[in-house]
Parts: structure tokens; sequence; C-alpha cells
């Protein structure tokens, strides 16, 4: 998993993750060789999966936004360890402040 892209294999998935403001929380798997990042592996579990709660500056992200596959940025990044599949999903301040309005 990256961190503001700093990767640890040895990271775990906690209850609760914290991401401050302008911070990035990105999900990566190992799918083999030169994959279409449209093409994913039956056996690929995909984030949203894993995500229970997004909140952003106190404001809470709806399920039905992150949970939904035309929200999330779907690539293939080339590493000397491997290819992987890449799923970046981005939340805006003006996302956050309308999303705010509609609690």
């Amino acid at each position: 998993m990256y961190i503001n892209g700093t990767y640890s294999s040895d990271y775990k998935f906690h209850p609760t993750e914290a991401i401050k403001s302008h911070s990035s929380l990105i999900f990566d798997k190992i799918v083999g060789d030169n994959p279409d990042p449209y093409e994913i592996p039956s056996s690929l579990t995909l984030p949203w999966e894993y995500i229970k709660l997004i909140e952003c500056d106190g404001v809470e992200i709806p399920k039905e936004y992150f949970s939904n596959i035309n929200n999330w940025d779907l690539g293939v990044a080339h590493q000397i360890t491997g290819t992987f599949s890449e799923y970046t999903l981005i939340i805006t301040p003006e996302l956050i402040e309308q999303f705010r309005q509609t609690e």
C-alpha cells in the first residue's frame, strides 16, 4: 500500500485510516505482465470492498460515492518489482463542500 507516495509491504489495514487533506491512499496489487486495467482479474478484491467509511475534514463521504467504480481512476503502474493495478479515488475540496451541504 502507498500512503503519500511511500510504499510499505508491511502495512496492515486498520479499522480506521486517517488521511488528511491533500494526502492520498492508493491500493495496489501485482497482477502480472502488462494487464489491461479494465480487465480486472477475478481474484482481485477491489479497494472499495475494504472501505467502510471515508471522512475528510469532518465530512462523511457517502458509501454510494466511493463504492461506484465510475468515481475511481483505474490504471496500471509498472514497477521494477512487477506490474500493479492501481485504483485512485480523488476527493476534491469542492466535493467535500458539496457533501457538507447535503448532511
